[in-house]
Formats: structure tokens, sequence, C-alpha cells
């Protein structure tokens, strides 16, 4: 009998190893689907699934692939220390404004993971567009949504309360 309980625990060790490794390449096929049904850009991280615990190895995934496109995805990034140009600029402007009157009440993360830009590179558009009156925000710090000023309620750069 300890023969066969073995060759039965040598199976059921291979057969989890292989639902493992099928589990962790399910996961990350489910995890670029998504991405890609959203128009991101996900990383190639298929390689480390099959090592260690799929399980574990497969929940990390995520977060790597989501920073992508925040970090600039789509964009083509600046060398370090230059500036943008006027015309990146307005164009910067330009893709903000359409966007939030498309799509009113994103927060600058959401606006950022769609567009494929930093935060802290719509941080200086976003606030030619308030100062501008095209654009208002409602909110502080990580939780403000802008919304297009033609939505009703906020007219402009000034909306009445404690300036935040």
């Amino acid at each position: 009998m300890s023969d066969i309980d073995a060759r039965i625990e040598e199976r059921v060790r291979a057969f989890t190893k292989d639902l493992r490794a099928l589990i962790g390449e399910a996961a990350h096929e489910a995890i670029d689907q998504a991405f890609r049904s959203a128009g991101m850009q996900v990383a190639a991280v298929k390689a480390a699934a099959p090592k260690a615990a799929a399980p574990k190895a497969a929940a990390p995934a995520a977060p790597k692939a989501a920073a992508a496109p925040a970090a600039g995805g789509k964009r083509k990034p600046r060398p370090k220390g230059t500036r943008r140009t006027s015309e990146q600029m307005i164009r910067d402007l330009e893709v903000l404004r359409e966007y939030v009157a498309a799509n009113p009440g994103k927060t600058a993360l959401e606006l950022g993971g769609v567009l494929g830009m930093a935060t802290r590179e719509m941080t200086r558009p976003l606030s030619k567009l308030i100062a501008s009156g095209d654009v208002y925000k409602d909110g502080v710090k990580s939780h403000t949504r802008y919304y297009p000023a033609s939505a009703g309620g906020g007219g402009g750069a000034k909306r009445g309360g404690k300036k935040r």
C-alpha cells in the first residue's frame, strides 16, 4: 500500500503544480483583457507566474500593470529636466478639456490612466483650465473630481465655500 500511496501523492502534487500554473496564466490573461478593454497597455509579466506559488505571484502583478499607464503608458516620456513646449501644453489643455467635458466627475488618477499622463503632468494644465473657467473641481486632495463649467453648479473657477 505504501507504494500506491506514494504514487498517488506524486500524481496529486504534479496535478496541483499544473493547476497552479494554469490558474496563474488565467489570472494574467483576465487582467490583460480587462486593461485592454479599458484601452490601457499591460506590461508582460507572464514569465513570473509559473515560479513559486501561483496565487501569491498573481496578486502583485495587477498593481504593476496598473501603474504602467499612469506613468505615461501612451506618451513618450520627455528627457528629465526638459519642459513642455507651448504646443504640447496647448495639446494637453485641449485633450483634458475635451475628456472632462465628455466624462465629468473623474479624478486626476482616472484621467491620467485613460489619457496616459502622469498626475503630476496634469497639474498645470488642470490648474490653467480651472483658472480660465473651463473646468471646475469639487473635493479634496485625491478625491478631487473635475467637471466642465457647462455641467452646471460650478460656473467657473469659483464655487463658493472654503478654499481647498
